[in-house]
């Protein structure tokens, strides 16, 4: 089977069980150093929470009636679920796809390659809940998180995660050297870390700013987390939920065609 013979885009087909062959290698190899892995993927999160939420509790106290630790750990998981599912799909798609040679086995391999694309694209998304799903675990333990909020809360990392996983498989099929990845994804990253309601109401941002962040994905997932509710949420709000999903498939489908076809130019240049 040749990369030529090969349709990259995105279809019903991609949710083949085949997909789940990439999910699986990739687990695997998350577990051959396991606990490396989960040092790494947490420690960061527990640092800024360490540092913001019980660092400066004292000068803040609570907002919104809520411990300022509980506040910040709750945008911070979200933080969590973003930044692991975009780099996870950007640099590690980019690294396995257009520097290793993963583009030669493709024309031997019996699975297509829209069922490995969505097998990365799933493994992002896995990656992105474990770690997202370690640091709830955490904040149970330090009664900051009621376990009746778990799947509310879990829902909303999948959200997330779908929408940047895709956004970073974008990004990974437009961008030309491994370089340029680790240079756009913080213009990505930050400003929303930042920004997004994960250490401080949006409403104090001057007003324009905060109207423009407040659609912003992060900012979403944020204040839903914060209810832990969906009963009280606008229709306004859930649209903008189904809009994100929308512009996720539309991401994908481009970034499997793009990556597909910059995949079959490198498979001619080889010959």
């Amino acid at each position: 089977m040749s990369l030529q013979a090969v349709k990259p885009i995105f279809r019903l087909s991609a949710f083949s069980t085949k997909a789940f062959t990439s999910l699986e290698k990739n687990f695997h190899i998350f577990l051959q150093r396991w606990f490396l892995n989960s040092f790494e993927i947490v420690v960061q999160p527990i640092l800024y929470f360490v540092a913001f939420g019980f660092g400066l509790q004292k000068w803040i106290g609570s907002i919104d009636g809520q411990d300022y630790p509980s506040y910040v750990l709750t945008g911070i998981l979200m933080a969590t679920s973003m930044s692991t599912s975009i780099y996870e799909s950007a640099q590690g798609v980019y690294q396995r796809y257009f520097t290793g040679d993963l583009y030669l086995l493709l024309k031997t391999c019996p699975v297509r390659f829209e069922h490995m694309l969505f097998g990365e694209f799933l493994w992002s998304i896995f990656r992105a809940t474990l770690a997202f799903s370690m640091l709830l675990i955490i904040g149970s333990s330090l009664d900051l998180i009621a376990v009746t909020d778990f799947l509310p809360l879990i829902a909303i990392c999948i959200w997330l995660s779908i929408f940047f996983s895709s956004l970073g498989l974008l990004l990974s099929s437009l961008v030309r050297s491994y370089s340029q990845v680790y240079q756009y994804l913080p213009l990505i990253v930050i400003p929303q870390f930042l920004f997004c309601g994960v250490f401080f109401p949006i409403e104090r941002l001057p007003e324009t700013l905060a109207r423009f962040v407040a659609v912003l994905p992060v900012s979403i997932a944020v204040d839903w987390a914060r209810k832990a509710s969906f009963m009280d949420e606008s229709v306004l709000s859930f649209s903008y939920v189904f809009l994100y999903l929308l512009l996720s498939f539309f991401m994908f489908n481009f970034a499997s065609k793009r990556i597909g076809e910059t995949l079959n130019k490198k498979s001619e240049v080889m010959k």
